[in-house]
């Protein structure tokens, strides 16, 4: 398309819904990124060539913006109770912690799981050395979670993004949020999690609250972990409200390892409807998983029309101490639907009834302000020849984002021809926020 004013083109073709040169007027060419590209980092340099035709020296502009597109479908794991395998007791062996996450990492690619998350009770014993041999259960629970961290067999960095809560029986005595919690802090506290990518920070001087922060299709998250308490200490609450309203634009998930029992609906344990109501006036909070209750439970709770799903999930006392059963949540965001599925990589088998497989609606429509949907002037390149290449950093990118650019070229004769839109992905590596 050829104007006389070029500043007009932005508003003419967005109204049109698509960019184009007309026929006979030959398009700028666009080189890089490559239409489509994936895994761009915080910054793109985005580079095309006037076409040859052009009378130049021509004057070039650079525009780009977020994609609103909906994002391709993501999951984020869940793992119950795990004590039974760390400890290998009720039938269990460690082999069903290990196939849950060797099956992740296998799959993390094909279901795009973004996020791993351990609901408490990792181990049996917590701290407490009473011939139960707890701190090989440690050792067995490491051997399981941290193939999640290898960047060898996950081909990312630092693995898959993944946390996990402090269940009563990681505590010592069993139970006590004033006892210790020596063995989880050893090996999963904030030491061995502080400066990854995806770790937010903690409350007070250890781990067992702390919190997570990743993004998938274009959507932000935060995870919120509170360790087993059921006096619900105020601090903590008060912590995690003052996170919420720090991160609005991150969707929040809550785990804390006692939500409720299992039914549907189920109702709240203490701690958790403390949680619930502290932080229900936040718009962004939508999720709270749990385990500690043998079975599965869910109830949806309404505040000012943001509604919040509650789910829980524990096999411990199923066959075998569970089987080695854990949770996927398959987020949709063409479809504003959570599917979850309840499925054991041990066995190769799903449970199929209603309370093991079922969706949750959730509305994913990227939070993203109106100023920023439409395309915005990135930058202008002058006095470039006909036929030569230029191009333009585009810095400050949000990982894992689609987003889209165009450029329209302006002769000497102050006519515009625009490229097509092209589009890419940046990165899934998210970027790191040390705030304690």
């Amino acid at each position: 398309m050829l104007s006389r004013n070029s500043d007009l083109i932005p508003s003419l073709l967005f109204a049109a819904g698509f960019l184009c040169a007309s026929a006979g007027a030959a398009a700028p060419v666009l080189l890089s990124p490559a239409s489509n590209a994936v895994n761009v980092g915080a910054s793109a340099t985005l580079r095309m060539a006037v076409p040859a035709s052009t009378v130049g020296p021509c004057t070039v502009r650079f525009y780009g913006r977020v994609a609103v597109n909906p994002g391709p479908d993501f999951t984020i794991a869940a793992l119950p109770d795990t004590q039974n395998y760390s400890a290998v007791q009720h039938g269990a062996v460690l082999g069903m912690f290990t196939a849950q996450t060797d099956w992740i990492v296998a799959n993390h690619t094909a279901s795009n799981i973004v996020y791993v998350a351990g609901l408490g009770d990792i181990v049996d014993a917590g701290d407490t050395n009473d011939g139960f041999n707890n701190i090989a259960q440690w050792y067995n629970a490491t051997n399981a979670l941290y193939r999640l961290e290898n960047p060898v067999t996950t081909g990312l960095p630092e693995g898959i993004p993944y946390g996990t809560a402090v269940g009563n029986h990681d505590q010592s005595p069993n139970g006590d949020p004033d006892g210790t919690t020596i063995y989880f802090n050893r090996f999963f506290g904030v030491s061995h999690f502080a400066g990854r990518s995806y770790y937010g920070g903690h409350y007070g001087t250890n781990n067992n609250n702390h919190y997570d922060l990743f993004s998938a299709s274009g959507l932000d998250f935060i995870v919120i972990y509170f360790q087993y308490d059921e006096n619900a200490n105020q601090d903590v609450l008060d912590w995690a409200a003052h996170l919420l309203q720090s991160y609005p634009n991150r969707r929040a998930i809550v785990v804390t390892h006692y939500v409720g029992n299992a039914d549907i609906p189920c109702d709240f344990g203490w701690q958790a409807q403390c949680i619930y109501t502290t932080l229900r006036t936040n718009a962004n909070f939508f999720l709270m998983l749990g385990g500690h209750i043998m079975g599965e439970g869910a109830r949806a709770d309404v505040f000012n029309d943001n509604s919040v799903a509650s789910l829980v999930a524990d096999f411990q006392g199923y066959t075998n101490g569970g089987d080695g059963f854990l949770r996927l949540m398959r987020f949709s965001p063409g479809n504003n639907l959570i599917q979850v599925s309840t499925y054991s990589p041990w066995l190769g088998q799903y449970m199929n009834d209603e309370q093991s497989q079922f969706s949750v609606p959730y509305d994913m429509a990227p939070a993203v302000a109106a100023a920023v949907t439409n395309f915005i002037a990135l930058g202008t390149n002058s006095n470039i020849a006909a036929g030569a290449e230029t191009s333009l950093v585009w810095s400050g990118l949000v990982p894992n984002h689609v987003y889209e650019w165009y450029v329209a070229v302006t002769d000497q004769a102050n006519n515009t021809v625009v490229s097509p839109v092209w589009r890419f992905t940046s990165a899934r590596k998210t970027a790191f926020y040390g705030v304690s």
